[in-house]
C-alpha cells in the first residue's frame, strides 16, 4: 500500500461549499457531520461555532506583542488540526467520537490564547514586582538581545527616576549632551523607536514562558454560556489539556487526565489522546510560511534567537507527515540555525516516542494499534550530503585527585589550586572570542567607535564598557562544612569547548570536578 496516497480528506471542501459551512479543517467537519447524529447536535454546534470566533478574535491579537515571533493565530490551529490528519488519516479520524472532535477543536484554537495580552493585564504586568525582578534578572540572561534590552530599560528606568536628573531638566540645566548617553543611541537607532522594541521584547518573553498556565483563567475572557449544551467539566477538560502543551514531562498527562470520560450523549471523549495529539500537532507546524512578513517589518531587525527561528522554517525542505511515520529534513550552513533545527527534530522524535509508548492507554479503542514508527529528522550542511550531527553535546567531567599529581609531576602547575587560575583564564578566553564572532555577525549591537568602520581594526577601547557588562563570567563558591568540601562555579558566555576537545577530555577519572558548557 503507497502509504503518501490521497485518502480523500480533502473532497469534503467541495460539499461544505454547496452547504455552505465554516469548517476550516477536516476534523471540524467531520465534528459537523457527527453532530447530526445527536438529539442535541445543533445546539452542539452552534456553541463550538461562537466559541471558535472568539478563540480568533483574541489569538488574532497575539501578533500585536509577538510580532518578533512565529504566527499563533488561527493559521495555527488550523496547521495543528491538518497535521493531526494526516498523521491519524481518515479512516480513524471517521472513527473519532464528537467528544473526541469537538476537543481536538477545543485545544487547538485555545492553546495559545495565554499570549494574548489585554490593556489591563498590560498595566497589571509592569506593576507587579515579579515582573520587574525578572526584568533585572535578564540582564545577566545566555541571550544578547535579552540583557541588551533588559539594560537598556534598566538604564532608562534609573534615568527617569533620578530626581536630580528631573529637577535638572525642569530648570533648564539638563543639556542636550548629556541626553544624549551612548546607550540612549542603539546603532543609530532613536531611543523613542529602540525603548518600544525593547519593552514589547520583555512583555513577551515573560508572557510567553507562561502562556499555558494562563489558559487556567480563560473563563475570565470567553464565558461559558448560562444555557450552554456542553457540560462545564468538558470545558475544564479542555483548558487543562491545553495547558498541558507546555509540559516537559510527558506523565503529567496521564496524571492529570482521565483516559477516557462520558461525552456527548452516550459517546466517549479520550482527553489523554487529544492532549497528546495536540502536542503533537504543535511541533509538527514547520511549514516555511510560519512567520507574519508584514509584523517582521513591522517590528524592524528582528533579535538572534527569532532570526534563528525564520531561518529554521525557511530551512525547511521535506516534511512527510503519515499513519506509519513522519520524516522532516532541512537545509542549512549556519550552525546556529542547525542547533535549532536539531533542537526541534530532538522535541518531534520524543512526543512521537511517548505516543508510541503510551499509545495503549489514551487512544479510543476504536483506532486500533499503534502504525507509527520512530520520526526520523535530517538537518544537511549547505550544499553538502553531510549531515549536522549534535552528539558532542555532552558533559565533561575530571578528576581533580587522579589529574594533579599529573600535572604537578610535570611541573605544569606549582601548586594544586593554580587550575582555578586556567578554568579562569579558559572563561575569559572563550568569552573574549563570543564577543569577537557576535560583533562579526552582527548579533550585538552596542554602539562602537563611529570612526572605526572595519570590524578587523576594532580594538577593545572601541566598545563601550555596558557591551562588555553583557558577557559577565560568574565565580561562585559554596562551603560544605560537613563533608570539608569546597564547590567552585566559574560561568561564563563564550564559546565553550570544541568538539574534539570535548572528546579527549570526557569521562575522565571519578567526577570530583564537574564542567559544564
Amino acid at each position: 500500500m503507497d502509504e503518501c496516497r490521497d485518502e480523500g480528506m480533502n473532497t469534503w471542501r467541495a460539499e461544505k461549499t454547496s452547504i455552505q459551512s465554516p469548517a476550516e479543517s477536516y476534523i471540524e467537519w467531520r465534528f459537523e457531520c457527527r453532530c447530526e447524529e445527536l438529539a442535541n447536535g445543533n445546539d452542539i454546534l452552534t456553541e463550538w461555532r461562537e466559541r471558535k470566533r472568539q478563540y480568533k478574535s483574541w489569538t488574532d491579537t497575539i501578533a500585536y506583542d509577538f510580532q518578533h515571533f512565529s504566527r499563533h493565530d488561527a493559521s495555527h490551529s488550523i496547521n495543528i488540526l491538518e497535521a493531526i490528519e494526516m498523521l491519524l488519516g481518515k479512516e480513524r479520524i471517521d472513527k473519532l467520537s464528537a467528544g473526541d472532535l469537538w476537543l481536538l477543536l477545543e485545544c487547538a484554537y485555545q492553546h495559545d490564547i495565554g499570549m494574548a495580552i489585554t490593556y489591563e493585564e498590560l498595566i497589571a504586568l509592569w506593576r507587579n514586582p515579579k515582573f520587574k525582578n525578572h526584568i533585572e534578572k535578564r540582564i545577566y540572561s545566555e541571550l544578547a538581545d535579552e540583557r541588551k534590552a533588559a539594560l537598556f530599560y534598566y538604564q532608562l528606568d534609573q534615568l527617569i527616576r533620578d530626581e536630580k536628573n528631573i529637577s535638572a531638566i525642569e530648570n533648564g540645566q539638563f543639556t542636550r549632551t548629556k541626553m544624549d548617553a551612548e546607550w540612549l543611541d542603539e546603532d543609530g537607532i532613536p531611543w523613542e523607536v529602540y525603548i518600544q522594541k525593547c519593552l514589547m521584547y520583555l512583555v513577551s518573553s515573560y508572557i510567553r514562558k507562561g502562556h499555558a498556565d494562563r489558559i487556567l483563567k480563560l473563563d475570565e475572557r470567553i464565558k461559558i454560556p448560562e444555557n450552554s449544551v456542553i457540560p462545564e467539566r468538558l470545558y475544564v477538560v479542555a483548558r487543562v489539556a491545553s495547558r498541558l502543551h507546555g509540559e516537559s514531562d510527558y506523565e503529567e498527562i496521564i496524571k492529570q487526565l482521565k483516559e477516557c470520560t462520558k461525552g456527548f450523549g452516550n459517546g466517549r471523549v479520550h482527553p489523554r489522546f487529544i492532549c497528546a495529539m495536540l502536542r503533537v500537532g504543535d511541533v509538527l507546524d514547520l511549514e516555511n510560511n510560519r512567520f507574519n512578513i508584514r509584523a517582521i517589518q513591522h517590528f524592524g531587525d528582528l533579535p538572534y534567537q527569532s532570526q534563528l527561528h525564520l531561518e529554521k522554517h525557511k530551512a525547511i525542505t521535506h516534511i512527510k507527515i503519515t499513519p506509519m511515520q513522519v520524516e522532516v529534513e532541512a537545509r542549512s550552513e549556519d550552525m546556529d540555525v542547525c542547533k535549532v533545527l536539531s533542537d526541534d527534530f530532538r522535541w518531534i522524535e520524543d512526543e512521537i516516542k511517548n505516543l508510541i509508548c503510551y499509545w495503549n492507554v489514551m487512544s479510543p479503542i476504536e483506532l486500533g494499534g499503534c502504525t507509527l514508527q520512530q520520526g526520523k529528522g535530517i538537518i544537511y550542511l549547505g550544499d553538502s550530503e553531510r549531515c549536522y550531527d549534535s552528539s558532542y553535546e555532552r558533559r565533561v567531567e575530571m578528576d581533580r585527585e587522579n589529574l594533579m599529581p599529573l600535572f604537578m609531576g610535570d611541573n605544569i602547575y606549582k601548586d594544586s589550586f593554580e587550575f582555578i587560575r586556567e578554568y579562569l583564564q579558559n572563561a575569559l578566553d572563550a568569552t573574549k572570542m563570543q564577543l569577537w564572532l557576535d560583533i562579526k555577525k552582527n548579533k550585538t549591537h552596542r554602539k562602537q567607535n563611529p570612526e572605526v568602520y572595519d570590524k578587523s581594526e576594532i580594538s577593545p577601547l572601541d566598545l563601550s564598557s555596558d557591551l562588555y557588562e553583557q558577557y559577565p563570567i560568574e565565580v561562585t563558591y559554596k562551603v560544605d562544612m560537613r563533608e570539608r568540601i569546597v564547590r567552585l562555579g566559574i560561568r561564563d558566555y563564550g564559546i565553550g569547548i570544541e568538539r574534539e576537545c570535548k572528546g579527549m577530555i570526557t569521562n575522565i577519572g571519578s567526577a570530583r570536578v564537574i564542567v559544564r558548557n
